[in-house]
C-alpha cells in the first residue's frame, strides 16, 4: 500500500521534499555557491524525472539559502531518490531537507544535511 493511499484525500502532489542549503553569506552566496547549486539543481531534477518520483518545481536563492522544491505522492520516495545525490555534497551547518507528509501544515521530518545523517 502506498503512502498516498494510506492518507485518504491526498492528491498525487500533496507531499513534498524541500531542501534548504545554507550559502556562504547571508544574501545570495558566492559565485562558487551558485555554480555548485546549479549543478546540484540539475542533478536532482534529472534524478526525480528519471525515477518518475514526482515533480521538480524549481529553486530559489535568497536570505543566505538555496531552496529546492519537489512535490509528489511520497515524501519518502522523493528523499530516497534525492539522498544519493545530496550525500555527494558537503553542506554548511543549518542545511537540511524537509520531508512533508501532506499539504502545508502537515507532519514533517527534518533531516540535517550538514552532518551526513544516514537516510
Amino acid at each position: 500500500m502506498t503512502t498516498a493511499s494510506i492518507q485518504s484525500g491526498n492528491t498525487a502532489d500533496d507531499q513534498a521534499l524541500i531542501i534548504k542549503i545554507r550559502l556562504s553569506d547571508d544574501d545570495m552566496g558566492s559565485k562558487e555557491d551558485e555554480d555548485r547549486m546549479f549543478k546540484l539543481d540539475d542533478e536532482l531534477r534529472d534524478a526525480i524525472t528519471k525515477a518518475q518520483a514526482g515533480d521538480y518545481d524549481g529553486h530559489e536563492f535568497g536570505a543566505g539559502n538555496f531552496t529546492v522544491y519537489i512535490y509528489g505522492a511520497s515524501a519518502e520516495r522523493l528523499f530516497e531518490v534525492a539522498w544519493p545525490i545530496l550525500a555527494l555534497y558537503e553542506f554548511r551547518a543549518g542545511s537540511h531537507a524537509i520531508k512533508r507528509y501532506g499539504k502545508p501544515g502537515a507532519k514533517k521530518d527534518i533531516v540535517p544535511l550538514d552532518k551526513k545523517a544516514e537516510a
